[in-house]
This record gives structure tokens, C-alpha cells and sequence, in this order.
């Protein structure tokens, strides 16, 4: 017996074999056992449709729970992959792929996870804020302190800026940031903190020259000028200001004028004028 014939023998016998071994089954079947048992009734919400789960789908996912999702049933193929509409604890309701479904990547909804990371990534909820800004600028200087490198220290120890027109400076600029160095101080008085501020005796009290130009009713300009030219504070002091310039001079007050007391003279009784001799008198006078 040749060895092709031998062969094609062996693998029929195979074949009859396996057929033997294996059992029937029925397409029908098949479908009712897939969804026996395994598959729970979910209540859907009003105005929810959800498709009839295909024959081509080995495992159906309806009413299982991934994370926050609660799968409601089959929503259909999108993109050639099966869809599942899922509900989440907060009430939305979206069709989730499959694979992300079972694989952990789809756990809630799109708005969950939003507050989530917000929540997660927000520490303090000051960003933006002028003490914020102000922090930010701080951190850029080689001289802070290691307590400030969170903005909650930093926060903690100077507190809320007091109004818009503050800012925050140190009182020594020869010193670090830290909270005995800095404070928030006015716009009015920033001049005076600054490190180019030159500093005036006059006597036992001493002042920047903005303060004694603002005293003085000058500019810090015409100030420097005349301690330039070698005058004394005291000089200085006595000289006339701008407010006394431009004030008006005060005039003594006019002495009233006496009331003169008119006397009245009688007046002469009037003449009686006399009268106009007209054309008829003088006829009446020649005929006389």
C-alpha cells in the first residue's frame, strides 16, 4: 500500500474521531444560555431607549457596575466597535466602548471626573488672587525663605492684602523675604521704605525728603535743590512755601463810612409864567 494512500486514511480516521467527541449544538440554544442567568433587569430611566443586544455579542454587560457606571444595555456599534449605555451615580447617561468599559478606563462621566481633578488639584482655591500674584513675584528673588515656598505659609503669616492700593515690601532691603521682613504697606508711603531714600535731620527728628517736601509744601525736586545750595533744615524751614505764596493776602478791614445826615431845604413857590399873547388878544386890544 502506497504511503499517500496510508496518509489520507489516517486523517479521515482523525477526523471521524473528533466528530464523534464533539456535541451537537444549536444556534438557538446557544443565545438563551449566553443570556440565562447572567444577564439582570435594569429599570430604565425615563426617556432611556437602549437597543436589543445582537446574537454577535459573547457577553452581555447589562446591569453590571464599572467604577460609577451602571450598564443600562447595548447602544449600538460606533465606529465598528460595540457601544454600551451606561448611567452614572451623578444621573448622566453616555455610551462607553466596550474595551474601556472592562478595561477601567471609562469608570464615571465626563463631569465627574472634571470635579474630581479639580477637587484633587486644588489645594487652597487662591490662584489668581492678589496674594497669589504677590506670592509668585516673591518666589522669583533668591532671598525667601524656605517657609515660603507654600503658598499657605506665605499666606498664613502675612494674611488678606488690606486694600487694593496696598503692597508688600520689605522693611530692610539688605534683608530676605520672611515675616519679620515684610508687610503690606500703602501707595502713599512706599517712598519711605525705599532703599534710594535719602534721610533729613532737622534736630532730633529725621525724615525722608518726600515727607519734608510733602510738609513743606514743595515738590522733592525744589527739597533737594535747596540742601544742594548748603542751606540749614532750619533756613529751609523758614523759608516761604508754595501754600503761603499763592495764599491770598489778608487785607485790614475797611472802616464803615459815617452816614451823613441829609437836611432837606423848602423849595420856593413856583412862578406863575406868563402867558403868550395870541392873535386874538391883540385884535380884542385894537378895537378897544
Amino acid at each position: 500500500m502506497p504511503k499517500s494512500a496510508k496518509a489520507s486514511s489516517k486523517a479521515s480516521k482523525k477526523k471521524s474521531v473528533q466528530a464523534k467527541k464533539a456535541p451537537k449544538t444549536n444556534r438557538s440554544t446557544n443565545t438563551s444560555t449566553k443570556s440565562a442567568g447572567a444577564v439582570k433587569k435594569v429599570k430604565l430611566p425615563k426617556g432611556v431607549t437602549v437597543d436589543q443586544t445582537p446574537v454577535s455579542i459573547r457577553k452581555d454587560l447589562t446591569g453590571q457596575r464599572f467604577g460609577r457606571l451602571t450598564v443600562l444595555g447595548f447602544g449600538g456599534y460606533r465606529s465598528a466597535r460595540s457601544t454600551w449605555k451606561c448611567q452614572c451615580d451623578c444621573g448622566n447617561v453616555k455610551c462607553y466602548f466596550r474595551s474601556n468599559i472592562q478595561s477601567g478606563t471609562s469608570t464615571q462621566c465626563i463631569d465627574c471626573a472634571r470635579t474630581e481633578h479639580r477637587i484633587r488639584s486644588t489645594s487652597h482655591g487662591m490662584w489668581g488672587t492678589p496674594e497669589y500674584r504677590t506670592w509668585e513675584r516673591v518666589q522669583k528673588s533668591d532671598t525667601v525663605t524656605t517657609k515660603w515656598r507654600k503658598f499657605e505659609t506665605f499666606y498664613s503669616d502675612l494674611g488678606p492684602r488690606p486694600s487694593a492700593s496696598h503692597s508688600l515690601m520689605r522693611i530692610r532691603s539688605d534683608q530676605g523675604w520672611s515675616k519679620a521682613n515684610a508687610t503690606w504697606i500703602h501707595s502713599s508711603k512706599v517712598g519711605e521704605h525705599r532703599s534710594s531714600q535719602t534721610l533729613v535731620k532737622n534736630g532730633s527728628v529725621t525724615k525722608p525728603a518726600t515727607l519734608w517736601a510733602a510738609e513743606l509744601g514743595i515738590t522733592v525736586q525744589a527739597f533737594r535743590q535747596r540742601l544742594r545750595s548748603g542751606k540749614t533744615m532750619k533756613a529751609i524751614m523758614a523759608m516761604p512755601t508754595r501754600k503761603s505764596r499763592l495764599a491770598p493776602k489778608t487785607m485790614p478791614p475797611r472802616a464803615t463810612p459815617k452816614a451823613k445826615t441829609t437836611t432837606t431845604k423848602k423849595s420856593p413857590p413856583a412862578k406863575a409864567s406868563p402867558k403868550k399873547a395870541t392873535k386874538t388878544t391883540a385884535k380884542k386890544a385894537k378895537l378897544k
